[in-house]
Protein backbone atom coordinates (compact mmCIF):
# COMPACT_ATOMS: atom_id res chain seq x y z
CA UNK A 1 0.00 0.00 0.00
CA UNK A 2 1.24 3.26 -0.84
CA UNK A 3 0.95 6.22 1.23
CA UNK A 4 0.49 10.08 -0.13
CA UNK A 5 2.46 12.89 1.22
CA UNK A 6 -0.98 15.07 1.47
CA UNK A 7 -1.91 13.19 4.00
CA UNK A 8 0.79 14.31 6.66
CA UNK A 9 -0.36 16.17 9.64
CA UNK A 10 1.90 17.67 12.21
CA UNK A 11 1.22 18.83 15.64
CA UNK A 12 2.69 19.94 19.08
CA UNK A 13 1.87 20.46 22.62
CA UNK A 14 4.11 22.06 25.12
CA UNK A 15 5.86 19.14 27.62
CA UNK A 16 4.77 19.61 30.94
CA UNK A 17 7.82 17.58 31.91
CA UNK A 18 10.59 17.93 29.83
CA UNK A 19 11.45 15.04 27.74
CA UNK A 20 8.41 12.98 28.27
CA UNK A 21 6.35 12.74 25.57
CA UNK A 22 3.19 14.37 25.84
CA UNK A 23 -0.42 11.90 24.39
CA UNK A 24 -2.28 14.74 23.00
CA UNK A 25 -2.37 17.77 20.66
CA UNK A 26 -2.62 21.04 21.34
CA UNK A 27 -2.22 23.00 18.53
CA UNK A 28 -1.70 21.88 14.22
CA UNK A 29 1.01 23.30 12.01
CA UNK A 30 0.19 23.48 8.08
CA UNK A 31 3.60 23.22 6.75
CA UNK A 32 5.16 22.70 3.49
CA UNK A 33 5.18 19.50 1.76
CA UNK A 34 8.91 19.08 2.70
CA UNK A 35 8.83 19.27 6.00
CA UNK A 36 10.01 16.65 8.33
CA UNK A 37 11.41 14.80 11.02
CA UNK A 38 14.82 12.96 10.90
CA UNK A 39 15.77 10.54 13.71
CA UNK A 40 19.15 8.38 12.39
CA UNK A 41 21.34 6.13 13.75
CA UNK A 42 24.82 6.67 13.23
CA UNK A 43 27.10 3.78 12.73
CA UNK A 44 30.74 3.04 13.87
CA UNK A 45 32.74 1.35 11.42
CA UNK A 46 35.13 -2.02 12.00
CA UNK A 47 38.25 -1.07 10.56
CA UNK A 48 40.50 -3.34 12.50
CA UNK A 49 42.98 -5.10 10.51
CA UNK A 50 42.06 -9.10 10.06
CA UNK A 51 43.99 -9.81 7.19
CA UNK A 52 41.73 -9.75 4.63
CA UNK A 53 39.93 -6.66 1.91
CA UNK A 54 36.75 -7.57 3.22
CA UNK A 55 34.86 -5.23 5.59
CA UNK A 56 33.01 -6.28 8.95
CA UNK A 57 29.94 -4.98 10.21
CA UNK A 58 29.30 -1.80 12.07
CA UNK A 59 28.67 -1.44 15.73
CA UNK A 60 25.21 0.78 16.54
CA UNK A 61 26.61 4.10 17.98
CA UNK A 62 24.52 7.29 18.48
CA UNK A 63 21.21 8.05 17.56
CA UNK A 64 20.18 11.81 16.38
CA UNK A 65 17.07 13.52 15.85
CA UNK A 66 16.53 16.84 13.61
CA UNK A 67 13.69 18.33 12.22
CA UNK A 68 12.80 21.26 9.61
CA UNK A 69 9.80 22.82 8.78
CA UNK A 70 8.38 25.58 7.11
CA UNK A 71 4.93 27.56 7.33
CA UNK A 72 3.17 30.69 6.12
CA UNK A 73 3.70 32.99 8.99
CA UNK A 74 0.96 34.07 10.65
CA UNK A 75 -0.14 35.80 14.10
CA UNK A 76 -1.82 32.88 15.18
CA UNK A 77 0.96 29.84 14.15
CA UNK A 78 3.98 31.04 15.64
CA UNK A 79 4.27 32.05 19.40
CA UNK A 80 5.22 28.69 20.36
CA UNK A 81 8.03 28.40 17.95
CA UNK A 82 9.76 31.81 19.53
CA UNK A 83 9.06 30.79 23.01
CA UNK A 84 11.11 27.37 22.52
CA UNK A 85 13.77 29.67 20.66
CA UNK A 86 14.59 32.43 23.04
CA UNK A 87 12.80 30.85 26.50
CA UNK A 88 11.24 34.29 28.03
CA UNK A 89 7.95 35.63 27.03
CA UNK A 90 6.16 38.49 28.90
CA UNK A 91 2.23 38.81 28.52
CA UNK A 92 0.99 41.40 28.49
CA UNK A 93 -3.59 41.90 28.35
CA UNK A 94 -4.23 45.03 25.44
CA UNK A 95 -7.93 45.21 25.19
CA UNK A 96 -10.35 42.82 25.69
CA UNK A 97 -9.42 39.54 24.06
CA UNK A 98 -6.12 40.74 22.60
CA UNK A 99 -2.33 39.95 23.91
CA UNK A 100 1.49 41.05 23.42
CA UNK A 101 3.06 38.50 23.86
CA UNK A 102 7.02 39.95 24.02
CA UNK A 103 9.80 37.02 23.43
CA UNK A 104 13.44 37.43 24.67
CA UNK A 105 16.12 35.54 24.96
CA UNK A 106 16.23 33.90 28.48
CA UNK A 107 19.41 35.23 30.29
CA UNK A 108 18.75 33.06 33.52
CA UNK A 109 18.30 29.37 31.62
CA UNK A 110 20.21 27.37 29.34
CA UNK A 111 17.04 25.11 29.16
CA UNK A 112 14.38 26.13 26.89
CA UNK A 113 10.79 25.52 26.42
CA UNK A 114 10.70 21.73 25.26
CA UNK A 115 7.92 20.21 23.03
CA UNK A 116 6.69 17.35 21.77
CA UNK A 117 5.56 17.02 17.95
CA UNK A 118 3.58 14.46 16.79
CA UNK A 119 3.39 13.23 13.07
CA UNK A 120 0.82 11.47 11.13
CA UNK A 121 2.53 10.20 7.65
CA UNK A 122 0.64 7.19 6.76
CA UNK A 123 -2.70 5.22 8.28
CA UNK A 124 -1.13 4.71 12.05
CA UNK A 125 -1.37 0.44 11.75
CA UNK A 126 1.22 0.13 8.89
CA UNK A 127 3.60 2.86 9.62
CA UNK A 128 2.48 4.50 13.56
CA UNK A 129 2.29 7.49 13.95
CA UNK A 130 4.75 8.97 15.56
CA UNK A 131 6.12 11.35 18.61
CA UNK A 132 9.18 13.49 18.91
CA UNK A 133 10.11 13.88 22.17
CA UNK A 134 12.00 17.29 23.82
CA UNK A 135 11.79 19.12 20.69
CA UNK A 136 13.68 22.62 20.59
CA UNK A 137 13.50 25.26 18.25
CA UNK A 138 17.41 26.25 17.59
CA UNK A 139 16.82 28.52 15.31
CA UNK A 140 14.58 30.46 12.63
CA UNK A 141 15.18 31.62 9.09
CA UNK A 142 12.23 34.43 8.32
CA UNK A 143 11.79 35.88 4.70
CA UNK A 144 9.18 38.49 3.30
CA UNK A 145 9.49 39.41 -0.60
CA UNK A 146 7.71 42.49 -2.30
CA UNK A 147 5.43 39.51 -4.00
CA UNK A 148 4.82 37.53 -1.31
CA UNK A 149 3.94 36.17 1.99
CA UNK A 150 6.24 35.94 5.35
CA UNK A 151 7.62 32.58 5.93
CA UNK A 152 9.52 30.93 8.74
CA UNK A 153 11.97 28.39 8.35
CA UNK A 154 12.48 26.28 11.60
CA UNK A 155 15.37 24.21 12.56
CA UNK A 156 14.75 21.24 15.34
CA UNK A 157 16.61 19.27 17.73
CA UNK A 158 15.13 16.28 19.31
CA UNK A 159 15.65 13.61 21.65
CA UNK A 160 13.94 9.97 20.62
CA UNK A 161 11.11 9.53 18.71
CA UNK A 162 8.27 6.93 19.37
CA UNK A 163 5.10 5.56 18.08
CA UNK A 164 2.21 7.57 19.66
CA UNK A 165 -1.65 6.80 19.91
CA UNK A 166 -2.46 10.69 19.58
CA UNK A 167 -5.73 11.15 18.16
CA UNK A 168 -5.07 13.11 15.13
CA UNK A 169 -8.02 15.71 14.94
CA UNK A 170 -6.83 19.27 13.15
CA UNK A 171 -9.59 22.30 13.21
CA UNK A 172 -8.31 24.68 10.65
CA UNK A 173 -9.20 27.69 10.76
CA UNK A 174 -9.01 30.83 7.85
CA UNK A 175 -5.34 31.21 6.98
CA UNK A 176 -4.60 34.99 7.42
CA UNK A 177 -0.60 34.74 6.72
CA UNK A 178 1.28 38.34 6.37
CA UNK A 179 1.82 39.51 3.46
CA UNK A 180 4.16 41.69 1.57
CA UNK A 181 1.59 44.93 1.63
CA UNK A 182 1.14 44.54 5.33
CA UNK A 183 5.29 44.79 6.01
CA UNK A 184 6.43 47.97 7.42
CA UNK A 185 10.58 48.44 7.84
CA UNK A 186 11.67 51.23 9.89
CA UNK A 187 15.41 52.25 10.50
CA UNK A 188 15.64 54.64 13.67
CA UNK A 189 12.16 54.65 13.38
CA UNK A 190 11.91 56.24 10.57
CA UNK A 191 10.00 54.55 7.89
CA UNK A 192 11.75 53.38 4.88
CA UNK A 193 9.41 52.27 1.52
CA UNK A 194 12.28 51.90 -0.96
CA UNK A 195 13.04 48.49 0.68
CA UNK A 196 12.02 44.97 -1.78
CA UNK A 197 12.78 42.38 0.50
CA UNK A 198 14.28 40.92 3.63
CA UNK A 199 15.40 38.18 5.66
CA UNK A 200 15.73 37.86 9.14
CA UNK A 201 17.80 34.78 11.05
CA UNK A 202 17.88 34.15 14.78
CA UNK A 203 20.17 30.93 16.10
CA UNK A 204 20.08 30.36 19.56
CA UNK A 205 23.13 27.52 18.91
CA UNK A 206 21.46 25.10 20.94
CA UNK A 207 23.66 21.49 21.04
CA UNK A 208 22.06 18.08 22.42
CA UNK A 209 24.64 16.94 24.90
CA UNK A 210 25.87 13.53 25.75
CA UNK A 211 26.57 11.43 28.90
CA UNK A 212 26.38 8.15 29.83
CA UNK A 213 22.96 7.94 30.73
CA UNK A 214 22.31 3.99 29.50
CA UNK A 215 20.84 5.10 25.98
CA UNK A 216 22.06 6.21 22.42
CA UNK A 217 20.03 9.45 22.32
CA UNK A 218 21.12 13.05 23.53
CA UNK A 219 20.64 13.22 27.30
CA UNK A 220 19.52 16.85 26.80
CA UNK A 221 19.59 20.16 24.71
CA UNK A 222 21.32 23.17 25.94
CA UNK A 223 21.86 26.68 24.52
CA UNK A 224 25.05 27.88 26.63
CA UNK A 225 26.89 30.12 23.34
CA UNK A 226 25.77 33.03 22.15
CA UNK A 227 22.45 34.23 20.34
CA UNK A 228 23.16 34.80 16.50
CA UNK A 229 21.16 37.67 15.00
CA UNK A 230 21.59 38.55 11.36
CA UNK A 231 19.64 39.77 8.18
CA UNK A 232 19.13 40.90 4.62
CA UNK A 233 17.26 43.02 2.88
CA UNK A 234 17.42 45.00 -0.67
CA UNK A 235 16.77 48.59 -1.28
CA UNK A 236 16.97 51.22 -3.78
CA UNK A 237 19.47 54.36 -2.88
CA UNK A 238 17.84 57.34 -2.22
CA UNK A 239 20.71 58.79 -0.01
CA UNK A 240 23.31 57.63 1.69
CA UNK A 241 22.61 58.20 5.35
CA UNK A 242 22.47 54.36 5.88
CA UNK A 243 25.66 53.66 3.84
CA UNK A 244 28.10 56.14 5.71
CA UNK A 245 27.25 54.66 9.03
CA UNK A 246 28.21 51.32 7.51
CA UNK A 247 31.82 52.76 6.96
CA UNK A 248 31.85 54.66 10.10
CA UNK A 249 30.93 51.03 11.98
CA UNK A 250 28.04 53.37 13.87
CA UNK A 251 25.07 51.31 14.84
CA UNK A 252 21.28 51.70 13.72
CA UNK A 253 17.62 50.59 14.89
CA UNK A 254 15.59 48.23 12.90
CA UNK A 255 12.07 47.34 13.39
CA UNK A 256 10.40 44.87 11.08
CA UNK A 257 6.73 45.30 11.48
CA UNK A 258 4.07 43.17 9.91
CA UNK A 259 0.46 43.83 10.51
CA UNK A 260 -2.76 41.82 10.01
CA UNK A 261 -6.46 42.26 10.22
CA UNK A 262 -7.75 44.24 13.21
CA UNK A 263 -8.79 41.92 16.53
CA UNK A 264 -10.65 44.52 18.10
CA UNK A 265 -10.97 48.29 17.62
CA UNK A 266 -7.70 50.19 17.26
CA UNK A 267 -5.81 46.70 17.93
CA UNK A 268 -4.39 44.09 15.12
CA UNK A 269 -2.97 40.83 14.60
CA UNK A 270 0.75 42.39 14.39
CA UNK A 271 4.51 40.70 14.27
CA UNK A 272 7.02 43.04 15.02
CA UNK A 273 11.07 42.27 15.30
CA UNK A 274 13.10 45.12 17.20
CA UNK A 275 16.56 44.80 16.71
CA UNK A 276 18.08 48.10 18.72
CA UNK A 277 21.13 48.19 17.98
CA UNK A 278 22.46 46.56 14.62
CA UNK A 279 25.89 46.82 12.31
CA UNK A 280 25.89 46.67 8.91
CA UNK A 281 28.08 44.12 7.16
CA UNK A 282 28.04 44.95 3.49
CA UNK A 283 26.31 47.97 2.17
CA UNK A 284 27.46 47.56 -1.75
CA UNK A 285 26.29 50.51 -4.79
CA UNK A 286 25.45 47.66 -7.15
CA UNK A 287 22.62 47.28 -9.83
CA UNK A 288 19.35 45.74 -9.15
CA UNK A 289 17.12 45.72 -12.54
CA UNK A 290 18.50 49.04 -13.78
CA UNK A 291 18.32 50.91 -10.49
CA UNK A 292 20.71 52.01 -8.17
CA UNK A 293 20.36 49.84 -5.42
CA UNK A 294 22.15 48.03 -2.47
CA UNK A 295 22.25 44.36 -0.73
CA UNK A 296 22.21 44.97 2.38
CA UNK A 297 23.46 42.56 5.38
CA UNK A 298 23.42 43.65 9.05
CA UNK A 299 24.10 41.48 12.42
CA UNK A 300 22.31 42.53 15.34
CA UNK A 301 23.87 43.18 19.15
CA UNK A 302 23.45 44.18 22.38
CA UNK A 303 24.24 47.55 23.08
CA UNK A 304 25.16 48.91 26.96
CA UNK A 305 22.24 50.40 27.33
CA UNK A 306 20.04 47.78 25.78
CA UNK A 307 18.65 44.71 27.70
CA UNK A 308 19.15 42.10 24.57
CA UNK A 309 19.89 41.97 20.60
CA UNK A 310 16.57 41.20 19.31
CA UNK A 311 12.91 41.28 21.11
CA UNK A 312 10.19 39.63 18.99
CA UNK A 313 6.59 41.22 19.67
CA UNK A 314 3.14 39.26 18.91
CA UNK A 315 -0.14 40.39 19.05
CA UNK A 316 -2.94 38.51 18.64
CA UNK A 317 -5.98 36.81 21.20
CA UNK A 318 -3.94 33.42 22.68
CA UNK A 319 -4.13 34.06 26.78
CA UNK A 320 -0.50 32.83 27.14
CA UNK A 321 2.56 30.18 25.75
Amino acid sequence: MFYPTEIKTIGLKKEATRGVAETTIAKYLAVEKASEFEYKLNLIEDEMLRGTYERYEPIAGTKEGTGKFTIDLDAMNCGEIFYSLLGSVNTQLIGTNAYRHIFTRDLTNFLLPSYTFFIRRADGTNIKHKAYSLSVVKSVAISGAVDGKARLDADIIFQKEQNTNATFNPQWTDISPFMFYQTQIKINDTLITNVRNWTLNIDNQANGIRTFNQSQDITDILATNKLLVNGTFELYFENEVERAKFLNNEYARINIILIGKEIETGIHYQLEFVLPRIHYSAFPFQDMDGLLGSAVAFSGYRGITEQNSISVQLTNIETGY
